[in-house]
């Protein structure tokens, strides 16, 4: 029993990029980046660790060595402050580090320039006159979001541009067709109004992040980052504004495996390997080999191997039998009892048990919401969440079929919220969940075994590629 939920046949999957394709595109990215004098790759996480592995582990040579390497989790601000962005490319103990006094006297300075309302908000938001009691992610927190303002998202200029209509209408409940036209307009928006971004208090960042070592790095290189995939164009608006956050004058380009838009050329973007077909990485921690979630400063990374390693324990052949008797168990009761909330090919039994195993470790609505949103979060049911997650509809199949998951989800998470504790269906669901505990470490185990032979098995196919790939 290797997997403990059978491979369920989805009912719209669009092709994946194939591996040896992949591998092909960050070595085109590498030579681009090396020919045109970007000394600096980055490399969002998570989608971008397998890039950065077959950058490390084949690109890299004597020539390429000079090139610095960097990696944190970039993401649209609707699903993670930038804040958060920002201090997660800082170094554990960049994060604790004071203001020296020069940077305290240049903070003052600075902040005398600012627009009345911007000062205003920062002096409501953090005391100037005490700044050496602030580490730099507190300052950061305190003022990162302050007169920012990003022209692409906002919806008032997508009505101007006729992108979307005047009538009040989300564009994720149009047709496919509809909506990859939404998101390729939205794609070459974002590209053309990247410089009209306005943010008043990046030469207030400027300062307190000049002495970390991505300032420095920013100071005489450019930055080429690798990526998986632009969407809507949205993590491109973070990118420059993290990257201006370093250095005002930062310049940087960016290639991707995927993007709806034939985009390469126009603006920052450097490179497009694919208009159709998707990665194969997005969203599956399983196959990165490593969990990336939101933390209160930053992200927390978790390598697969090491938490399973923590966890290793000897399982015997009656702890393997109580796992299986449990699942055959749930897998008949959910079939019987909620056959409404299941749709073959969008949601099935199991996504019900994924669900129900999130729920048992998990009470607060919000985090299961934040999940579900495609944002994880750090918190004691980290198997389960993430079993939930890298499980979900692809982030770019079609919105429809991603639409008609979430809303099977949300209509079941309602339903449980609504019955009654005395109720025999929450009765039934209360005993499994004790019967989930009693099983729970051996389940969890089994699921990091899982996917670590899934990681193996990626990264395995990625080395043979990589034997025959010259640069």
């Amino acid at each position: 029993m290797d997997d403990i939920y059978p491979i369920a046949t989805k009912k719209v999957s669009i092709p994946r990029i194939l591996v040896k394709d992949v591998v092909t595109a960050v070595f085109l990215m590498a030579s681009k980046a090396k020919k045109t004098g970007y000394d600096i790759i980055f490399f969002p996480k998570a989608g971008g660790l397998p890039l950065k592995y077959i950058y490390e582990h084949g690109v890299v040579r004597e020539q390429y060595s000079t090139i610095k390497i960097f990696s944190s989790k970039v993401t649209t601000s609707s699903k993670s402050a930038l804040s958060k962005q920002i201090c997660g490319i800082l170094s554990p103990t960049e994060r604790e580090w004071g203001l020296t006094k020069r940077q305290i006297d240049d903070f003052n300075k600075v902040v005398a320039k600012l627009p009345s309302v911007s000062r205003k908000e920062l002096l409501q938001s953090m005391d100037i006159n005490h700044l050496e009691q602030y580490n730099l992610c507190e300052v950061i927190n305190n003022i990162c979001d302050i007169g920012l303002y990003v022209p692409s998202e906002d919806k008032a200029n997508w009505v101007k541009a006729g992108i979307i209509s005047e009538v009040n209408h989300s564009p994720e409940n149009d047709s496919f067709k509809k909506f990859q036209n939404f998101k390729k307009a939205m794609i070459a928006y974002s590209l053309d109004r990247i410089p009209d971004i306005i943010h008043n208090v990046r030469p207030l960042l400027n300062i307190v992040l000049s002495r970390t070592n991505f300032a420095k790095a920013l100071r005489n290189n450019k930055v080429y980052v690798m990526d998986e995939a632009i969407s809507r164009g949205r993590t491109l608006n973070v990118l420059e504004i993290i990257f201006k956050a370093f250095n005002q004058d930062a310049i940087w380009k960016i290639g991707v495996l995927f993007c709806p838009l034939k985009a390469a050329g126009r603006g920052n973007v450097d490179f497009v390997l694919s208009q159709n077909n998707i990665p194969p990485f997005s969203n599956r921690f399983d196959l990165i080999g490593e969990i990336v979630v939101e933390s209160d400063v930053a992200f927390a990374s978790y390598d697969i191997a090491k938490l399973l390693s923590h966890r290793k324990t000897i399982i015997s052949k009656s702890d393997h039998e109580r796992v299986i008797e449990y699942f055959q168990n749930i897998r008949k009761y959910i079939r019987h009892t909620f056959s409404e909330f299941l749709e073959p090919g969008i949601l099935d039994e199991n996504d019900l048990i994924r669900l129900l195993h999130f729920i048992f470790v998990c009470n607060e609505k919000t985090i299961i919401d934040r999940c579900i949103g495609l944002n994880p979060t750090q918190f004691s049911g980290l198997i389960e969440e993430v079993s939930f997650y890298i499980n979900m509809p692809h982030p770019f199949d079609p919105m429809p079929i991603r639409k008609r998951y979430k809303d099977g989800i949300i209509s079941f998470l309602e339903y449980y919220k609504k019955v009654p504790l005395k109720n025999p269906v929450k009765n039934e669901l209360q005993r499994f969940r004790k019967k989930f505990y009693y099983i729970k470490k051996y389940y969890e185990l089994l699921e990091l075994q899982s996917w670590l032979e899934r990681y193996q098995n990626t990264k395995s196919m990625i080395d043979s590629i990589l034997k025959h790939q010259k640069l």
